[in-house]
């Protein structure tokens, strides 16, 4: 029997024990054959697999396309399990992870009275860059005892649970067995105790006694039973109290709690305000973790598109959708990106080819989806920092003007 039937038998065989607490239904198999068994559970899993699937391409394609939250894919897919959530976007081998836009909120004045609330994004966001980039906070931040409850939850359900050897995707188009490596839960547990440890260390609990009156009407509802939804009305209750501001990667305030920019924020506002010297590290960061929404920089750009050319691992893809102005409306981008097409021109290093291309690419990814203002502010740039360079201007131009050409075809053709 080859390994896959043999994880197969052992895991089928864990769930005939009821106190494994196993969510496996069993079902009788007419056969042992290796074939046989792949075809008897496409037969009787598949089709629902493969709605399943589809129902994940679904809730993933919402929220790309902006139409749905971090925390509305949680639900859909993560089963309401916002760390699940975070780290498989932000995995080396994950999806995307869209961050709210530093510009959203850019008229936010932080002082010192100024007193910050963290929900599931930026915890494990702070936690990481404390941990990866030595980061200390001068801050005790706040979060809600329905966050605390959640991580403890999480650390408690990993505890208990039987280590998951191999789990099976099975659809009408076969069985895709998946292994965990060797030390997952051992692993997982550690990382996950070290952020209630951070967050002990770091941050305070705040009671939230406004809600207490919503939630007893909520409950009298038997439809709204939620400890997972009643976290984010926590942290929408926190932020009405004076100088409350909310540190979140999590449109959800935004779409269905009515949150405003004045009082909810990216949390690179955070960095650039108190780490300043520390926002191209924790920007490069972020990008190497995923994140589509945070403000590019030219020494990232720059080092980015060598380490490209140069066959390293590289983000310069990752910066191309950082400009896209339709998610990360950015009016700094437009100096940036004048700057970096005057050092590649200035270059020696790459041939004019090269050099046309690469500003055509940028163009398309900073204009698709711009306002006529950003488009004007660009030219203002690119006019500035080309004045001494009459011979070079004409190339950067007609750049311009093919990437504006193809972006109008496109938007005809939709």
């Amino acid at each position: 029997m080859n390994k896959y039937a043999a994880l197969l038998k052992e895991i089928l065989k864990e769930a005939e024990n009821p106190l494994l607490g196993h969510p496996i239904e069993m079902i009788k198999l007419d056969t042992t054959d290796f074939q046989g068994m792949n075809k008897s559970l496409i037969e009787i899993l598949g089709p629902m697999g493969s709605m399943r699937e589809q129902e994940q391409e679904l809730a993933f394609n919402n929220y790309y396309n902006g139409n749905s939250s971090f925390g509305d894919l949680t639900t859909k897919i993560f089963d309401k399990n916002g760390f699940d959530a975070y780290f498989y976007l932000t995995s080396p081998n994950g999806k995307k992870f869209l961050a709210i836009s530093p510009s959203i909120s850019n008229n936010l004045i932080l002082n010192s009275e100024s007193k910050y609330v963290l929900d599931i994004t930026s915890i494990c966001l702070f936690f990481q860059l404390s941990k990866e980039l030595k980061l200390r906070y001068r801050h005790k931040f706040i979060i809600s005892p329905s966050l605390k409850k959640a991580i403890i939850n999480v650390i408690s359900n990993t505890k208990y649970n039987p280590e998951t050897k191999l789990s099976l995707k099975i659809t009408t188009g076969g069985v895709t067995p998946i292994f965990y490596q060797e030390g997952f839960k051992e692993n997982r547990l550690k990382y996950l105790e070290e952020i209630l440890e951070w967050v002990e260390n770091n941050c305070v609990t705040e009671q939230v006694d406004e809600k207490i009156n919503l939630i007893l009407n909520l409950k009298s509802n038997p439809n709204v039973n939620d400890d997972y939804l009643f976290g984010y009305i926590d942290n929408r209750l926190l932020i009405d109290r004076s100088n409350h501001y909310l540190f979140t990667n999590d449109m959800f305030y935004f779409t269905h709690l009515k949150a405003g920019p004045d009082r909810v924020s990216s949390p690179m506002l955070y960095f650039e305000k108190y780490h300043s010297e520390k926002i191209i590290e924790c920007t490069s960061y972020l990008l190497k973790n995923n994140y589509i929404g945070v403000s590019i920089y030219f020494e990232i750009l720059q080092d980015e598109f060598i380490n490209m050319l140069s066959g390293k691992e590289h983000k310069f893809t990752m910066c191309l959708e950082n400009f896209n102005y339709g998610w990360n409306p950015n009016p700094k981008h437009a100096k940036v990106i004048a700057h970096f097409i005057k050092w590649l021109y200035l270059s020696n290093s790459f041939i004019t080819e090269r050099k046309n291309q690469t500003a055509h690419t940028l163009f398309l990814s900073a204009l698709r989806n711009a306002p006529a203002s950003f488009g004007l502010a660009l030219r203002e740039e690119l006019t500035y920092e080309f004045a001494l360079l009459p011979n070079l201007f004409p190339l950067v131009q007609a750049s311009l003007i093919n990437a504006l050409k193809m972006i109008k075809k496109t938007n005809k053709l939709n």
